[in-house]
């Protein structure tokens, strides 16, 4: 068989060569001098897909106040048992315009995500993402470090710019 053009053999099984003239070598000088190897299985390779869930809206058409983290727990526990890698919540102390008006709900992220992780065993959580000047960084560390040990080793960090100008001139940072 002819290269793939990236120094491997198209077939044959792993330490062998193919060459038209010679036959299957087993692994050794011959085949590392050719560099073309066969891959190791004649299955097409797959890359690994990890998907994320953010929620960036905490409410929900019918839901109410009292039945939101219920909502959000049945959310979490379809997103883990559908095979989702990771649950992300927004930090922010109101509503972006982008995603609904200032009045509607919006739950402080890692409180929501300390709850949820006592609901879920697999799925990682995590803010999308702590805004780095509504809080203290050590505090932020011991937060998200609190939620590591509540989730068993399933929490994410991440932060960013805190970008949205109404908040920090509404609630004074």
């Amino acid at each position: 068989a002819e290269p793939d053009g990236l120094g491997r053999g198209m077939g044959g099984t792993r330490g062998q060569r193919e060459d038209p003239g010679h036959g299957a070598d087993t692994a050794g000088e011959d085949a590392h001098r050719a560099g073309h190897y066969a891959p190791v299985s004649s299955a097409p390779m797959r890359a690994p897909i990890r998907l994320g869930l953010q929620l960036p809206n905490f409410n929900f058409p019918g839901v109410s106040e009292e039945q939101l983290f219920e909502r959000l727990s049945e959310i979490a526990s379809t997103a883990e048992s559908s095979g989702f890698d990771s649950l992300f919540v927004m930090d922010h102390l109101h509503q972006i315009p982008t995603v609904g008006p200032p009045e509607n709900w919006m739950l402080e992220g890692n409180t929501a995500l300390s709850a949820l992780a006592a609901r879920t065993s697999t799925i990682n959580l995590g803010l999308l993402v702590g805004g780095v000047t509504y809080r203290n960084p050590a505090l932020m560390a011991k937060i998200t470090t609190t939620l590591d040990v509540i989730s068993g080793g399933r929490a994410i960090l991440g932060i960013g710019a805190a970008w949205f100008e109404q908040e920090h001139v509404a609630y004074g940072f």
